[in-house]
């Protein structure tokens, strides 16, 4: 809300019933903290003070105010503690461009999938392990797999789904030339991942998998130019003629079920205008499947989406729309948090985040109940937590996020980890640091 001044952890406090004022400091398994004292009441949180009001047989209602400063520093103090012996993050030798969370089919071990970001000169033979499994072994991240493409260029995106015992892996690939579509499929005889679909085109920006009933939809995405006009394709269960969806400088996708319904949404980057150059102001388009093709929905006004990402929250539909700026430019628009109307079949908008980007990343995840969303800006990385009402600020990550280009989340062995993909060669960092739940917030880069 504006005017709101965030406090620094989203905080639960209760009270117990006693004979004394005194109180102590206590955290729960899942990262709560809380105040126990000795009166008996509830806590209301505002942005000025902790009211506490004091509810007693002997007494009338009192209203205790504590300085949220002095409790705020009481409840860093205590989550700091927690710190005490933590490991440093650990890191993901390898420069990425974008990161997934994987279940391995054949051990069911989770892990992640790192996408390279060296550029193509930096591998003479044209050939180079695109895409690094790693698997969580010792207290560490170790390669698991790889696999090698003939493409000697960075890998753009990639979405893994396990849909119908399945497991696919979905790339976009990019070179000096143009850019290239594939999608694998993981062989329980070899082991290994074996090319499925393969398609070539021009200023393609992404592709997802997205599986939905009985079907899968292959989807990717194309800014478009003055010489070839924008088209989104979709491929219904890896079949061609594929849907196409004329969204101008689409950038990213996304889906969800609402109602038994598919929805797509396809962020815009900005329209093509005079003589080529880019206007950022656009429209990220809403689509709806109707079982036989995909029909507007609506519009969401958006300016350099460089992507789109739902989330489900408490029943309730909300939608990520990552909008950007460009490099030396004030923010001409800030990251919107949109939210289904189901009355009206629209997306309202439902908060805004005041974080200037010339390439932002996100990450949406659910963790020990609580809803979580990780936004990388200009200035830093930043988590936010749900507060039943709007994402609070949470904490910061630390590290020059204006290089992330992905974050992931995954529990592996009853551990949480945030991974992060971070463009190579950043003097003084390595470029993919996961940073580890360590009880009450994420262990962060020094």
């Amino acid at each position: 809300m504006p005017g709101r001044r965030p406090i620094f952890l989203s905080i639960c406090l209760s009270l117990v019933a006693g004979q004394d004022a005194s109180s102590t400091m206590y955290m729960t398994s899942n990262g709560d903290l809380h105040l126990a004292s000795d009166l008996n009441g509830s806590i209301l949180l505002n942005d000025v003070n902790v009211v506490t009001h004091v509810k007693s047989l002997e007494e009338e209602n009192k209203q205790l105010t504590l300085q949220v400063s002095a409790l705020t520093h009481m409840l860093d103090a205590t989550c700091q503690a927690t710190f005490a012996g933590a490991a440093t993050p650990m890191l993901l030798r390898e420069s990425a461009s974008c990161i997934e969370s994987y279940t391995n089919p054949a051990s069911g071990q989770v892990g992640f999938a790192s996408a390279s970001a060296t550029p193509f000169e930096a591998s003479p033979d044209y050939t180079m392990p695109s895409i690094y499994f790693y698997k969580w072994q010792g207290g560490e991240f170790v390669r698991d797999r790889a696999i090698e493409t003939p493409m000697h260029g960075p890998v753009l995106a990639m979405d893994m789904v396990t849909f119908h015992n399945a497991t696919y892996l979905a790339t976009l690939y990019t070179n000096s030339v143009g850019q290239r579509a594939t999608v694998f499929v993981f062989n329980s005889t070899c082991n290994c991942y074996t090319l499925l679909h393969d398609l070539t085109g021009y200023q393609m920006t992404g592709t997802a998998i997205i599986p939905f009933q009985d079907d899968v939809f292959w989807i990717t995405t194309a800014a478009g130019s003055t010489a070839e006009p924008a088209q989104t394709k979709v491929y219904l269960n890896f079949t061609t003629p594929p849907y196409t969806l004329n969204v101008e400088g689409a950038s990213g996708v996304s889906a969800t079920e609402i109602a038994g319904e598919l929805q797509v949404v396809v962020a815009s980057s900005g329209n093509q205008g005079v003589n080529g150059t880019v206007e950022g102001r656009s429209n990220t388009t809403v689509y709806h499947w109707d079982g036989q093709q995909f029909v507007f929905n609506s519009y969401l006004p958006s300016y350099r989406a460089l992507g789109v990402e739902h989330v489900t929250i408490a029943g309730t539909t909300y939608l990520l729309l990552l909008n950007s700026r460009l490099p030396n430019q004030e923010a001409e628009a800030v990251i919107e948090l949109y939210r289904w109307d189901p009355t009206s079949r629209e997306y309202l908008v439902h908060q805004s985040f005041d974080v200037p980007a010339v390439s932002p990343a996100s990450s949406l995840f659910e963790l020990n109940n609580h809803n979580y969303l990780a936004l990388s800006g200009d200035a830093g990385s930043v988590l936010y937590r749900w507060n039943e009402r709007e994402f609070a600020l949470n904490q910061a990550l630390g590290g020059h996020s204006k290089y992330t280009s992905d974050f992931e989340f995954a529990q592996i062995d009853g551990q949480a980890f945030l991974a992060t993909a971070r463009e190579p060669d950043y003097p003084g960092f390595s470029p993919n640091p996961v940073f580890q739940w360590m009880t009450c917030r994420f262990a962060t880069v020094v």
